[in-house]
């Protein structure tokens, strides 16, 4: 049976739900596609990774203090400073994206874990930043140039990694080597040191057999991303080219072997099924989007009927969710772990957490604040004219 209309007085009510809809249909639309393509989580690992910096330097002085034995203290000094240098230009930030939850929940059982660990750790930078960073140390404490835990400070690894990548270039591994003098020369400055004529020769060596065992697995091409990956490739395995590809080598156990005991074959299947939960998120997600656009169907297409009413109960009722879990919930406890003085570190992880959800957080505020003071006194209105009719 069609909505009738019965009074002059019920059709200008309605016309005055009109500008009502068309409001209501943008803000479910708006926060709908927000809580889709926006990430649901934001870790910032720029700021985390100075309070990691400190407290693994207090670490260090708290372990010399003990009066360890000497060489053991020492080994443990450097290797403290050198994560402690390696993470402090890291600036990536980890996204949790309901489109890589997604892509997760769909994949096949064996594949879950590569994709969840590229989404959150490759395709953002950070393991191309952890990994020129930590050959960088390397390098240096491979050439002698690094006698003590103080030479780490002196590194500055934000330009050592700068020339590093000078390499992506080079056609040829006589380039390679013209590369690495700078490089060397760099070290040099950096560290008050000066490279024997022995340490060039081995490092000039080193370097060509490198480019050469890499671009042989690449079939002509050169990268320091290639180099790296081909390095850290399973001997007598397939080479891997790309951090994508050896994420993927690496949750399928393909470095698994009898020589072995990392049982990585275990750890990949503990990844798959750590990433399951991960995927599942993206049904809590497309939930509430559903929720928010069934709303703007509803409001869009009663613009054009004779009866521009609607409901929003459902929406009322359960869309306020995502911005509570993932907006304010890590709001809440950042305040609450500098109030009740946590450690600093653990305050600082607080607050390099961040979300977009906010935006359907003030969608579903204005969505209460419409219904209450613009759409329930002129549907009050309209039911009290059609009672008296």
């Amino acid at each position: 049976m069609s909505y009738k209309l019965y009074s002059d007085e019920e059709k200008r009510l309605q016309r005055k739900l009109i500008p009502l809809n068309i409001v209501v249909a943008l803000l479910a639309l708006v926060a709908a596609i927000s809580l889709i393509i926006t990430p649901l989580l934001k870790i910032d690992i720029g700021k985390i990774a100075p309070a990691l910096v400190s407290e693994m330097s207090g670490s260090s002085e708290s372990t010399g203090s003990e009066g360890s034995e000497g060489s053991e203290a020492s080994q443990g000094d450097e290797l403290s400073e050198m994560l402690a240098v390696m993470f402090e230009g890291v600036d990536a930030v980890i996204e949790l994206s309901p489109l890589d939850m997604f892509k997760v929940l769909t994949a096949p059982e064996n594949e879950k874990g590569s994709i969840l660990i590229n989404s959150l750790l490759v395709k953002n930078g950070l393991v191309e930043q952890i990994s020129a960073s930590f050959i960088n140390s390397y390098l240096a404490t491979k050439t002698k140039a690094i006698v003590s835990a103080e030479d780490f400070e002196k590194l500055d690894l934000d330009t050592l990694n700068d020339a590093l990548l000078k390499i992506d270039s080079v056609q040829s591994s006589e380039e390679m080597v013209e590369e690495l003098d700078d490089y060397l020369k760099l070290l040099e400055e950096q560290l008050d040191f000066t490279f024997t004529d022995e340490q060039k020769t081995a490092a000039h060596e080193n370097c060509k057999e490198v480019y050469d065992t890499t671009v042989a697995a690449t079939g002509g091409s050169f990268s320091v991303e290639e180099m790296i990956c081909v390095h850290m490739s399973p001997e007598g395995g397939e080479a891997y080219t790309s951090y994508s590809d050896l994420i993927v080598g690496m949750a399928s156990g393909d470095f698994d072997s009898e020589e072995s005991t990392s049982g990585l074959a275990d750890y990949a299947q503990m990844l798959n099924q750590i990433a399951a939960p991960y995927g599942y998120l993206f049904i809590f997600v497309a939930f509430h989007a559903l929720m928010w656009f069934i709303l703007f169907l509803f409001a869009f297409f009663r613009i054009f009927a004779k009866n521009k009413r609607f409901t929003m109960w459902y929406v009322k009722l359960v869309s306020c969710w995502p911005c509570i879990f993932f907006f304010l919930a890590p709001l809440a406890m950042t305040v609450a772990a500098a109030g009740v003085g946590l450690p600093a570190t653990l305050v600082t992880v607080f607050a390099a957490v961040s979300s977009m959800t906010w935006i359907s957080g003030i969608c579903y505020l204005l969505l209460w604040a419409f219904s209450i003071c613009w759409a329930f006194p002129i549907k009050h209105k309209i039911r009290k004219v059609r009672k008296g009719r």
